[in-house]
């Protein structure tokens, strides 16, 4: 079953997520140049570049991945709906907001 995920990510955060995954512009030029580089590091390098122009533009990102055993009950889904609409930042968070014990939220 696949799931679809999306998610909208600022310019200026887009190249501080570049700059992890390859420390340098210059080092993804080279990757993206050479054998080992594939579509996405052009993409990724096309989006560096743009946004180093407009670092407050908005990128959307979508994302969909494949499950075979897909077995939710009515607290997961209870559990993913808090996730999207509070933003809850800690898994102890969410714990609290659900009125539930930490180890049954980590387990999921």
């Amino acid at each position: 079953m696949p799931i679809k995920m999306t998610r909208t990510v600022k310019g200026k955060d887009k190249i501080k997520e570049l700059e992890k995954k390859y420390k340098k512009k210059e080092n993804l030029k080279m990757i993206s140049m050479s054998f080992i580089g594939t579509s996405l590091d052009k993409i990724d390098l096309g989006d560096w570049k743009c946004f180093q122009f407009h670092p407050k533009e908005k990128l959307k990102e979508k994302l969909t991945v494949f499950i075979e055993d897909l077995s939710f009950n009515v607290s997961d889904f209870e559990m993913l709906h808090t996730i999207k609409h509070s933003k809850v930042s800690s898994l102890n968070e969410l714990a609290l907001k659900l009125n539930k014990e930490i180890s049954t939220v980590t387990n999921k």
